[in-house]
């Protein structure tokens, strides 16, 4: 099963196996978290089509409710990368403009864990940008 993971060099790393990287013509990645603009949490996956998930040409491997593994490519741009497997929960990162992609939906068991850890890290970051402007901004006084 593809493993996601949060590193400590600020990336998530997204690793598939010999065998998934063949269904998916993809192989394994990583996206740095700022280029990550939110982060969800599937219960069931299959049933995201609001979102609009799933619409587009899909690349890779497709048995409708079992499987979706590679890319699907969005009819208003973007791509997304899917690993959506039958009765596990889904991570869902929405991206920044720019990237090779602009979301990533991937099953994993802990799925529900992931969402939190890189929603946490997401805050931190803001937190650490909002502050670094604050002390920036309180250098730039004016004399007279």
């Amino acid at each position: 099963m593809t493993r996601v993971e949060l590193h400590d060099d600020g990336r998530v790393h997204v690793t598939l196996s010999l065998l998934e990287q063949l269904g998916a013509l993809c192989s394994s990645f990583s996206v740095p978290l700022a280029q990550i603009s939110g982060a969800r949490f599937r219960e069931h996956p299959w049933r995201a089509a609001p979102d609009r998930l799933w619409s587009g040409l899909r690349v890779g491997t497709h048995l409708p409710f079992v499987i979706l593994l590679g890319r699907i490519l969005g009819w208003r741009g973007g791509s997304t990368f899917v690993d959506v497997r039958a009765g596990v929960p889904a991570l869902v990162l929405d991206l920044k403009p720019g990237g090779d992609w602009v979301r990533l939906v991937v099953c994993t068991p802990d799925a529900a864990e992931l969402q939190a850890r890189i929603q946490k890290a997401l805050e931190t970051q803001q937190q650490g940008a909002a502050q670094a402007t604050d002390t920036a901004g309180e250098g730039d006084t004016a004399v007279q």
